[in-house]
C-alpha cells in the first residue's frame, strides 16, 4: 500500500469519525445522538481494521523476506517443534514417551497423529474416550 492510498484510507476514517460527532452536536434529540454512535463506530473501526490490515502486510513482507533470505522452510521453528527434530511434537506428545527399550511406560494410550483438533500436550487419553464425551457403560 502506498502512502497516498494509506493517507486516502486513514484520513477517511477519521472523517466519518469526525462527522460523527458533528452531528451528535449539531443534531438535536436522539436522531443527532444515534446518527454521532453509528458514524464514530464506523469510523472507529474502519481505524481499527486498517491497523490490523498494516499489521498483516508487514507480517506478509517479513516471511516473503525470510524466504528470498532462505530461512523458512523445513527448519523454521513451526516445521520443527521445540526440539528441533522434524515431527517431534515434544516428550509426550503425539508420538509419545519412550523408555529406553522402545516401549511406553505402562498407563499410556497412543493418540492418533492423524486427528484434527486433538490436543498435543498434558495427559494422553485413551482412544475411546477424550474431552466432551460421555463415559460409556460396560
Amino acid at each position: 500500500m502506498t502512502r497516498r492510498q494509506r493517507t486516502l484510507r486513514y484520513g477517511a476514517s477519521i472523517a466519518v469519525a469526525v462527522t460523527g460527532v458533528a452531528c451528535g452536536a449539531l443534531i438535536p434529540g436522539s436522531a443527532g445522538g444515534t446518527a454521532a454512535t453509528v458514524l464514530v463506530g464506523i469510523g472507529l473501526v474502519g481505524v481499527v481494521s486498517l491497523i490490523f490490515y498494516e499489521v498483516g502486510l508487514t507480517e506478509d513482507r517479513d516471511r516473503a523476506r525470510q524466504q528470498r533470505r532462505g530461512d523458512g522452510g523445513a527448519g523454521s521453528p513451526r516445521a520443527t517443534g521445540a526440539s528441533g527434530a522434524t515431527g517431534a511434537i515434544g516428550a509426550t506428545g503425539a508420538t509419545g514417551a519412550r523408555g529406553a527399550d522402545g516401549e511406553r511406560p505402562s498407563g499410556e494410550h497412543r493418540v492418533a497423529e492423524d486427528q484434527p483438533g486433538e490436543h498435543q500436550g498434558g495427559r494422553l487419553r485413551p482412544l475411546d474416550r477424550r474431552r466432551g464425551q460421555r463415559r460409556r457403560l460396560r
